[in-house]
């Protein structure tokens, strides 16, 4: 799962200081288990990373952003920038 903010300064763009968020598909046989590991873990800091965002000064709502998360062997690894 990733979102993305795509910052203010890209003025002219249409989704300038709007965030999108992509789920990517996983086999079914993991299906379940990453359906439960998404919405106890990943959804919730989803959602703070998403309100701390739209709470965020200028200077970091001015430039684009994403939040990457992915799991491998039960483990949920985050990669921000």
């Amino acid at each position: 799962m990733r979102a993305d903010y795509l910052g203010e300064s890209n003025k002219g763009w249409f989704s300038a200081g709007y965030s999108s968020i992509t789920v990517y598909a996983v086999r079914s046989a993991t299906r379940q288990v990453i359906n439960q590991m998404l919405i106890a873990t990943v959804l919730p800091s989803l959602c703070m990373w998403l309100s701390n965002a739209e709470q965020a000064g200028n200077v970091w709502r001015g430039t684009d952003h994403y939040i990457y998360y992915s799991i491998k062997n039960g483990i949920v690894s985050t990669v921000e920038k």
